[in-house]
């Protein structure tokens, strides 16, 4: 039976001076230890601090140069554009179902049962925000006459949109349509 007594007496052996407490069981557990443990308990430790070179950092994605007069033109003409072009996407291939709403800045896109697109102007940040129920969150900004992610390279507002809206068509049963469909009017 362990009593009060024996933590006691456990504590106070362990706050003896390091002269006072025996060596020999220390030096007897690496005597017995392996080979392997052994000499890393003998053996100097190197340590790296440096990291490995990399051949040259990603660039930094491109950013828009667009003054917020320009970003305002040019983001008013790409969303009306959207919405033009969205209206008679939904007229054509959405049987009634389908509905294309925008106001102050906010283009509401809905295509049931497949979801929502919310696309918006971001003045502040001089960007379009996208909300896809296909891709999730998306965020452009102008660079080189197009919408481009701010994140991921080589992807486009224009392109993007197209694309997801032509794999609806193509589940809704429209393969012919998403075919000939040119797109959302946005590179």
């Amino acid at each position: 039976m362990i009593t009060a007594r024996h933590y006691v007496t456990r504590s106070l052996r362990a706050l003896r001076p390091l002269t006072e407490r025996p060596a020999a069981p220390v030096i007897a557990r690496s005597a017995r230890a392996s080979p392997l443990l052994r000499s890393r308990a003998t053996s100097a430790r190197t340590f790296v601090t440096s990291l490995p070179r990399q051949a040259q950092p990603p660039p930094p994605p491109p950013t828009s140069t667009l003054s917020h007069d320009e970003y305002e033109h040019v983001s008013e003409r790409d969303m009306e554009t959207l919405n033009e072009s969205l209206e008679i996407f939904c007229e054509d291939f959405g049987n009634g179902n389908w509905e294309i709403e925008y106001s102050s800045g906010v283009l509401n896109l809905t295509l049931p049962p497949y979801g929502t697109y919310v696309l918006n102007k971001q003045p502040p940040n001089l960007q379009i925000w996208m909300s896809s129920p296909v891709s999730g969150p998306s965020r452009f900004e102008y660079v080189n006459d197009s919408w481009v992610h701010h994140r991921k390279e080589g992807v486009k507002l224009g392109e993007l949109l197209s694309g997801e809206l032509k794999e609806i068509l193509e589940k809704s049963g429209n393969e012919a349509a998403a075919g000939d469909w040119e797109g959302v009017g946005l590179p």
